[in-house]
């Protein structure tokens, strides 16, 4: 059983996952396919990805900077490392029963 379940590895998943690290929280972070796989899709080897606007706040220590994507997502992948991430778990089900969560995959139950 899970304190957190975080669907979705990309960038929010991941920073979501380093907050529950961060607080020492039971968390299991579960991707459809590959970690920043959306992403990837979006931008071509080789381009630049500008980083957060300065004119907001950047909370939490996920890493973020203008470069270009390989470099984005090494670092992505390098952070993954040190996260409970189960790629390939595509969600079949989630449902609430009996004040908990339980989510089905193709592949293994999860609570």
């Amino acid at each position: 059983m899970y304190q957190i379940i975080i669907i979705g590895a990309g960038p929010a998943g991941l920073s979501a996952g380093l907050r529950a690290k961060e607080l020492n929280l039971n968390f299991l972070i579960l991707e459809k396919g590959k970690i920043a796989q959306t992403f990837l899709s979006a931008y071509t080897n080789g381009k630049e990805v500008t980083d957060f606007p300065k004119t907001l706040e950047k909370k939490g220590n996920f890493w973020f900077e203008k470069c270009r994507v390989e470099e984005l997502i090494t670092r992505w992948k390098k952070i993954a490392k040190s996260l409970n991430i189960k790629e390939n778990q595509e969600i079949l089900k989630i449902q609430k029963e009996k004040g908990k969560f339980l989510i089905q995959t193709q592949k293994e139950k999860y609570e």
